[in-house]
């Protein structure tokens, strides 16, 4: 697992978001890049739903 995929699994688990939906995250991320961009809008939206996760996700992958 490299850096990023580690620091967005653990922010992941910090937001609550089920194993269910983390693994749709993780699919649609698949480049470094894309988890990094994950974990900046994490960060910078400490009150973000899973759902809002999910869907930034979903806005990164070109969804």
């Amino acid at each position: 697992m490299t850096k990023a995929q580690e620091l967005l699994f653990h922010g992941l688990e910090d937001f609550s978001v089920s194993r269910g939906m983390a693994a749709e995250i993780f699919m649609r991320l698949h480049e470094e890049e894309q988890q990094v961009q994950m974990i900046r809008y994490m960060v910078a939206n400490e009150k973000a739903t899973p759902e809002n996760l999910l869907n930034e996700a979903r806005r990164i992958s070109g969804e």
